[in-house]
């Protein structure tokens, strides 16, 4: 029994919030998507409280994660359904999770297995309780979060101006914010009204300015998938205005790189001039030597870690150049394929197949923001909050009236 007052405290209160954060979620489970939403964002600013409990770090997003879980149970009690995929991955995790405590401990085992989790019970959450009606809900999360984001970024050039990325390699916004951002922007294009094209071309520029090279290459997918669709709620008028507003926005902003601020053209130049495979001078070289030394390690493991994923808690070490990493891949496949295994890896491939399938039913600007997902994957893990836009897709497994009307802004 631990005598420490503040444990205590910890004990005795914190049932009682998760239970209440889980009557309020169970009654609006949109508060419960803002909730994990603006955790999330929080904690990429690194400024989110963490209680010490038992030799554990214990942060908001675990208290709403678990609280959207424990949601999800009740849902699922009452025979709403999730997709087949969806169990298959949340079962490797939760075995890789038991295998890890066997092998590194509790804590090493919990800690290895948060990133995953996060966006899994994000996307069960928004596919059991939401539902259907998801992602119109969504949309207004998405842009209020964007407009924040953008401030921020702002409020970093005016203090530091636009060229720190090629000075001192620092960026107004990290990778998964400046996703939020062009997210926003292409949901913003597939809006009617001036305002709307206006808040989508200062997304796309913060984006620019951020130097978010796999940002870059996933808006420009989800940008692609937007120009070429037919499928609107509103006719193939609107998506004549979507082309439109694309074209408009990136004239604009490859005008601002020709005619703009001397500092951006620096920080772009820097940019783009260090893509190369050669990992002492590129952080996709870096990555890239990473993944093949992480896969050739993998071809060495047990039958069972490769089938069902190695113990949580192994890590991902791997020898890059001379030196040896220890970071996460950098790279959301790799990363379940280490995980989950094989059988994890195949189950995540249907997962993406299917919410990019049922995406169309919701609209080309869901089907643009999953699309786009697919390629950050290769650069980066999905950060926790974009398991609401895969659950969101996922979610509509029959077409509704109306789920997938676009709202407005105007």
């Amino acid at each position: 029994m631990p005598h420490d007052p503040h444990t205590l405290l910890l004990l005795a209160a914190g049932p009682l919030v998760l239970i209440e954060l889980m009557v309020v979620i169970r009654k609006f489970p949109i508060v419960g998507a803002w909730v994990f939403m603006t955790v999330a964002v929080l904690a990429t600013f690194s400024v989110a409280p963490v209680l010490a409990l038992f030799g554990f770090n214990v942060f908001p997003i675990d208290i709403v994660s678990a609280a959207l879980g424990g949601v999800c149970v009740l849902r699922l009690l009452e025979r709403h359904r999730a997709a087949r995929s969806l169990w298959v991955v949340l079962g490797l995790l939760a075995l890789a999770a038991l295998r890890g405590v066997g092998s590194f401990g509790t804590q090493g085992a919990v800690n290895a297995s948060r990133g995953l989790l996060y966006v899994f019970v994000a996307i069960l959450f928004t596919q059991v309780c939401l539902g259907a009606q998801a992602w119109p809900k969504l949309q207004r999360l998405w842009m209020v979060t964007a407009g924040f984001l953008v401030v921020a970024a702002l409020v970093y050039f005016a203090r530091y101006g636009l060229n720190t990325y090629s000075g001192s390699g620092q960026r107004a916004l990290d990778a998964s914010q400046a996703l939020i951002v062009a997210q926003a922007g292409l949901l913003a294009i597939a809006l009617p009204g001036r305002r709307q094209r206006a808040f989508a071309l200062l997304c796309f520029v913060v984006v620019l300015a951020s130097q978010q090279r796999t940002v870059w290459a996933a808006t420009l997918m989800a940008a692609l998938v937007l120009a070429v669709g037919h499928r609107s709620i509103d006719g193939r008028r609107v998506s004549r205005t979507v082309r439109r507003g694309l074209v408009a926005s990136f004239a604009a902003v490859v005008l601002l790189l020709v005619l703009g601020p001397t500092q951006l053209q620096q920080s772009v130049s820097t940019a783009t001039s260090t893509v190369s495979t050669d990992s002492s001078s590129s952080t996709f070289g870096w990555r890239l030597q990473g993944w093949i030394d992480l896969l050739r390690q993998y071809q060495t493991k047990s039958i069972v870690d490769q089938a069902v994923g190695q113990p949580a808690g192994t890590g991902f070490v791997r020898t890059v150049g001379r030196g040896v990493v220890t970071a996460s891949p950098h790279n959301m496949y790799v990363t379940v394929l280490l995980s989950l295994g094989a059988l994890g890896l195949g189950a995540f491939v249907v997962l993406l197949a299917t919410g990019l399938r049922r995406s169309q039913r919701g609209g080309i600007a869901l089907r643009a923001l999953v699309a786009g997902l697919v390629v950050f994957g290769i650069g980066y893990q999905f950060a926790p909050e974009q398991g609401l836009v895969v659950g969101a897709a996922l979610a509509l497994t029959v077409p509704a009236r109306r789920a997938a009307k676009e709202l407005q802004f105007a």
